[in-house]
């Protein structure tokens, strides 16, 4: 999900999810940011919600590190405010 508020402040949030949850599970953290104006993103990870999920994927941090800096890069965005849950948390310190 890339959400656009209708009232810019500018910044960007990326929100990751747990292991064992998607996207869906920030939907009232999600609300809340574009309200103040925050464009959020919010992936589910490989295999997780409306991801896809590959038998032969390795799920390991550094792909799914790889994975996240592939989306923002896609999406222009260059800099970004990180909240993680969970493994989302540990996936978050990797994305220095």
């Amino acid at each position: 999900m890339d959400i656009q508020p209708k009232k810019a402040n500018g910044q960007t949030v990326l929100l990751l999810h747990g292991k064992y949850f998607n996207g869906r599970y920030w939907q009232n953290v999600i609300q809340h940011l574009v309200d103040l104006g925050y464009r959020v993103v919010v992936p589910d990870q490989i295999g997780f919600g409306q991801s896809s999920q590959p038998d032969d994927f390795q799920y390991s941090f550094q792909q799914l590190t790889m994975n996240t800096r592939d989306l923002l890069d896609y999406l222009h965005i260059y800099h970004v405010l990180v909240i993680g849950h969970s493994m989302g948390g540990m996936l978050a310190t990797r994305l220095h």
